[in-house]
């Protein structure tokens, strides 16, 4: 029994044992990895199953898998300075890595891999190597063979060093023995203990480090070299604490550059212009400068003696400290360098910059073709030195030193007295942001207006006290999107214990995650999250003219309901969320809120504003950190906008601000201006925000001057502000991107009132109600007579009062005689134009015509034309655009093919009509749906030309109406049927006629709706006139002669032929009809809007019928007439724009930007 329980009890123990390693390996293997790699093995806790699938994802053997192994071995290449034992390694390390793929490299690859990119000096045995057999051609006996030769070469660089070492020293005790042959005894008796000194240590053993130059030995270099006093550190005098001395070693070359000190003059040190320029010099073990006048900081030295390394002579260093000099590069872009530890002697003939010291900076610099060229760590040039008698010379652009910064200052404004310091007063500009961040955009010349910015203070009392932290959190990470709105940081920060002017307690942040610019909206509820992000996301997918991807919030239900996730869901936005309590994983906005935070307090604290201005400080803050560079080079506005934004318009928040008064709005012994305090940046206009003083309101305006040495609530008699009255944070529909980015100092308009509880700024408006005691329009017995001229040019129109006589004879005249009068106007009654030739009470003429006047409605789908009164109408133009398809064998009915496209088709409805805005046609068109296209599969080209309007009004001018020419209108019956397709497209069959349900249309010819319809029937018609051996103008598109008879023209299916006679014209129509449908119009009476009016053999073109559409389309506005569009002598300004809510409902109902575009459209056919 006791056997079995100690049996039982190591069972036990070997079982948990077994777990607990099996624990340990997995939980080794899951820490080792990366957070990216860890979800590979999230599914399993056994370690030999993680190992499987990590083996079986990092090592695969498959074809790719293999070609990149091969590309990457056959890429290895010898780098320079590098082991020839290491470069071995790492062909074989190639070669072994195929192995284990199951490719085995040959040995013939192998050992040309190891001598194919091998330098000059290995070409001898390289060429040998060529010439052995392919027993001999193997990989281990390349190595060894290459390995002799490497050592053999390192021995012959030793044997040449030794010579050079000796050919100098002999050179340089015959220098000595000339120059100073009348030393003192001490001084050759430590020549000959270093000489002694130099032969013990010339029979250190060879290593593979060095050789050192200064003992010349292998093993070391100079750096850690024991007998070398320059490096060694400063060793102080045991009689004296406060007297040490450094000794430097320089070469012969240096030494040129010395004055040395017996025969050395003062250096005229405040003399800017000498020695600026620097030696770039590899052998100087520090950076020296003669000139003192070029150090930013300074601080002199005492007892410090440099010696040099010819004749020991020894010079003082007055002094070390930092110089600061900008280098400009050949993109007209600065490298800002400072040098530290600069040590001062005025007895150097030049600035020597040591190539050692920035070496173990992490500095890399090449030398090649006269220059040599420094970079930073990360390989970005720095500057480069140019060579010039054998030495290499650089000249910085600019110096930094003390007295510049001392003695620099900006003048703000015109009206400015006292100067304030740059960088202080950029800093309070800039809202407080980071020091670091406003010194990044100066550096990087991110922003126009900003000048170089040095040393920002950082004794900013509002910042120490609203800034305040314990810690500081971490980096928020690398930025992963690739362009803007891929991915939005969203949170809600609230309720704030204060309502803001606006009446608003939250705070709605977005931030774009790949530019870091950051939109923001005062918001009152939580519910108006949603409304507002709607809002955003159609803006600036509309400005950017991208989709917004995802967006990524935190849990709460301002985002997580059912109406947000629906929306999202319906746009395809995908919605990210953080895990409940982890904050930190959005942290990209809640950084920004807690950062806006702290300078919105800075911002009230050094403006002495009341906390009930923190949205106005917010919006401002906001304006302020998407022009500023945080990590990038570039600032948020740029990178989101793509333009350079300006920052010379920025002004200190809460500072005294005086408006300009227009003179259309004050009297004889007003004040010009008004004072105001400066709370932001206009959000809807260009200009500034300003809070006046006695009309207790908020406007936005660009009439301003500032004062920023005075903040503006000294000067209010309340200095919180409270008597001020409630006004809104921003506009409901501002512009939130504010992209206009311009000077706006140099600029002129009126202020602009965004909303206001008290007395409105009177407006310079027209009147245009009526008083109460006028008469209505249609109480009045107007009558209408036509009376045609003799010569049958015209009619003239006249308008008149029964037994009356008042005799009006146009628009204004009615219009002027109504407001004398004091009668209501109403266009509507009456109608000048000469097609109506009917005289008589203008009330029975309305009456006689109204059946006239009803308009026939167009049906915009299927369902809507069979349901119209006209709907036989057209069903029966329906049926013979069907009919025309299958005469011309448009399409056939097939069976889809699989993953096959079909596209969708829809009918359009239209109304032809003549000359006298007559309904000629009913017309319908079965049009694809060719938006669902993609370009490459399933068009290409796209591009149809036209004949120019300007052409067509040439030759009428010339062959009609000079030569007489005789010109006929043909229009081609359904013309893009003619053109043949190059791709295979697939439609489904049009509504109300479908035939076979499981069958779709493929397209044989190019129907209308698709991209390349057009193109493929200019190409058809181009072919067949070719044929018909009609040429094409060379210079002229869509413009066709035959035999000097004919000129064809053609816009699109349009054509208009001209010819000498009758004949010719009958010739160029039988020609068409052989190919063609056509339709003759007979002479061209109206083309593309345009009408042809020939008179007395004269030819008129004009836009009536479209001008009378236009009219009556906006008839219902009720605008008066005028001869011009704005009255003589007027003045507007913006005052005159719409300021309520209200005026702006009724302002978006006026159509005024369409009507821009149609009298655009009138001009440019005019």
């Amino acid at each position: 029994m006791e056997v079995a329980s100690a049996k039982q009890v190591l069972s036990w123990r070997e079982e948990y044992d077994l777990k607990l390693r099996k624990d340990r390996s997995y939980t080794l293997i899951y820490q080792s990895l990366g957070p990216e790699f860890t979800p590979l093995i999230s599914q399993t806790t056994d370690g030999a199953e993680a190992w499987r699938i990590l083996k079986k994802h990092f090592e695969p053997t498959t074809r790719a898998r293999v070609i990149q192994l091969l590309d990457e071995f056959f890429n290895t290449r010898f780098e320079t300075g590098e082991a020839l034992r290491l470069f071995l390694c790492r062909v074989k390390q190639g070669a072994e890595r195929l192995r284990k793929v199951g490719h085995q490299l040959q040995p013939l690859y192998q050992g040309y891999q190891m001598i194919r990119s091998l330098p000059a000096e290995y070409q001898s045995i390289v060429q040998t190597i060529y010439r052995w057999t392919d027993a001999e051609f193997q990989p281990d006996k390349i190595e060894s063979e290459l390995l002799l030769e490497e050592n053999r070469l390192r021995l012959s660089r030793k044997d040449l060093d030794t010579v050079s070492s000796i050919a100098f020293s002999n050179e340089m005790q015959r220098k000595e023995a000339g120059n100073y042959y009348k030393q003192d005894e001490k001084l050759k008796t430590k020549s000959s203990k270093v000489r002694r000194f130099k032969n013990k240590t010339s029979n250190v053993k060879n290593k593979q480090i060095g050789p050192c130059y200064f003992c010349k030995s292998y093993g070391h270099l100079i750096a850690n070299c024991k007998h070398e006093p320059a490096l060694s550190s400063p060793k102080t005098n045991e009689s004296s604490n406060t007297e040490f001395k450094v000794k430097r070693a320089f070469s012969e070359l240096e030494s040129n550059l010395i004055e040395t000190f017996s025969d050395s003059h003062e250096a005229n040190s405040s003399d800017f212009g000498q020695n600026t320029s620097w030696v770039f010099d590899t052998a100087a073990t520090a950076h020296f400068c003669s000139n003192k006048s070029l150090y930013y900081s300074f601080e002199p030295v005492r007892n410090m003696q440099m010696t040099l390394a010819v004749g020991e002579k020894e010079s003082p260093v007055e002094g070390k400290g930092i110089i600061h000099f900008l280098v400009k590069d050949k993109d007209g872009k600065f490298s800002d360098i400072i040098l530290k530890d600069v040590l001062y002697n005025p007895n150097l003939r030049r600035n020597l910059l040591s190539g050692g010291k920035l070496e173990r900076l992490g500095i890399n610099f090449v030398g090649s073709k006269g220059k040599i060229h420094v970079y930073d760590k990360n390989w970005n040039e720095l500057f480069y030195a140019l060579r010039k008698n054998d030495l290499y010379f650089l000249k910085p652009s600019k110096y930094i030193t003390m007295s510049k910064v001392r003695n620099e200052s900006v003048n703000l404004s015109a009206n400015q007295v006292e100067k304030v310091n740059t960088s202080d007063l950029w800093h309070e500009r800039y809202c407080h942001i980071n020091n670091d961040y406003i010194l990044n955009t100066s550096k990087n010349n991110s922003v126009k207006g900003l000048p170089k910015l040095f040393g920002l203070t950082e004794d900013c009392i509002s910042c120490k006290l609203a800034k305040s932290r314990r810690v500081s959190f971490k980096s928020m990470g690398q930025i992963r999107s690739k362009r803007p709105l891929e991915l939005l940081h969203m949170d809600l920060c609230g309720p704030l214990p204060i309502l803001s002017q606006g009446g608003n307690r939250y705070l709605f942040t977005i931030v774009d995650d790949f530019s870091r610019k950051v939109t923001v909206f005062p918001i009152g509820n939580k519910s108006d999250a949603f409304q507002t992000f709607i809002r955003f996301q159609k803006r600036a997918e509309r400005f950017l003219n991208r989709k917004v991807i995802s967006v990524r919030t935190d849990g709460g239900l301002e985002f997580c309901n059912q109406e947000f996730e629906k929306f999202l869901e319906k746009l395809g936005i995908r919605h990210e969320k953080t895990n409940p309590y982890s904050p930190e994983m959005n942290g990209v906005a809640e950084r920004f809120n807690l950062t806006a935070l702290d300078g919105v307090k800075a911002l009230l604290k050094s403006s002495s504003m009341s906390q009930k201005f923190w949205a106005e400080a917010l919006l401002c803050f906001t304006y302020a950190w998407n022009r500023v560079c945080h990590k990038n080079k570039g600032t948020p506005f740029e990178l989101y906008s793509g333009r350079k934004p300006s920052v010379s318009h920025l002004k200190k928040f809460g500072c005294v601000a005086c408006v300009g008064v227009p003179k259309q709005t004050r009297k004889k012994l007003d004040m010009r201006a008004k004072l105001g305090i400066m709370c932001g940046y206009a959000q809807t206009t260009k200009g500034y925000r300003i809070l006046l003083f006695e009309d207790q309101r908020v406007i936005e305006t660009i009439n301003v001057r500032f004062d920023e040495t005075k903040r503006g609530v000294e000067l209010v008699p309340d200095s919180k502000g409270s008597r001020f009255t409630l006004f809104k944070d921003f506009p409901e529909d501002g512009d939130i991107f504010s992209l206009a980015d311009i000077d706006l100092i140099n600029r002129s308009e009126s202020p602009r009132v965004v909303e206001s509880t008290s007395k409105p700024i009177v407006e310079m408006r027209e009147i245009t109600s009526l008083e109460q005691n006028v008469i209505p329009c249609k109480s009045i017995d107007w009558v209408r007579k036509a009376v045609p001229r003799s010569d049958g040019s015209r009619i003239d129109i006249y308008y008149g009062i029964e037994e009356t006589n008042v005799r009006l004879r146009s628009f204004n005249d009615v219009m002027g005689y109504c407001l004398r009068n004091k009668i209501q106007r109403d266009k509507n009654l009456f109608n000048f134009s000469g097609k109506n030739t009917e005289s008589g009470k203008v009330t029975d003429l309305l009456n006689l015509n109204k059946a006239n006047l009803l308009e026939v409605i167009i049906p915009r789908t299927y369902k809507e034309a069979i349901k119209v009164p006209e709907a036989s109408k057209w069903e029966d133009a329906m049926n013979r655009e069907l009919k025309v398809m299958h005469e011309r064998n448009v399409w056939e009915l097939v069976k889809p093919p699989k993953d096959a496209k079909t596209l969708g088709n829809r009918w359009l409805y239209t109304l032809k009509r003549n000359e006298q805005n007559e309904i000629v046609t009913y017309k319908t068109r079965l049009v694809a749906q060719g938006f669902n296209q993609i370009k490459g599969e399933s068009y290409d080209e796209v591009f149809s030309p036209v004949v120019n309007f300007s052409i067509i009004r040439l030759l009428f001018t010339v062959f009609v109406c000079l030569f007489k020419w005789l010109n006929v209108q043909i229009d081609i019956n359904n013309a893009y049927l003619y053109a043949n397709l190059d791709e295979v497209i697939y439609m489904s069959q049009s509504e109300g006629f479908i035939v076979e349900a499981d069958k779709v249309c493929r397209l044989k010819r190019a129907i209308y709706g698709l991209h390349q319809s057009g193109r493929q029937w200019f190409l058809e018609m181009d072919n067949v006139l070719k044929k018909l051996n009609f040429l094409k103008h060379e210079w002229c598109n869509c413009v066709y002669m035959y035999k000097n008879k004919l000129i064809l023209l053609l816009y699109v299916d349009d054509i208009i032929l001209f010819a000498k006679n009758r004949k010719d014209l009958e010739l160029g129509i039988d020609l068409l009809k052989r190919h063609f449908e056509l339709k003759v119009l007979g002479k061209t009476k109206k083309l593309l809007g345009i009408e042809f009016v020939k008179v007395d053999g004269k030819l008129f073109i004009h836009q009536n019928s479209y001008i009378d559409k236009i009219c009556n389309l906006y008839s219902k506005f009720k605008f008066p007439i005028s001869s011009l569009p704005i009255p003589k002598g007027q003045v507007l300004s913006k005052l005159d724009s719409p300021c309520t809510k209200q005026e702006v409902e009724e302002m978006s109902n006026l159509p005024y930007k369409k009507f821009a575009r149609i009298f655009g459209f009138y001009c440019w056919k005019n």
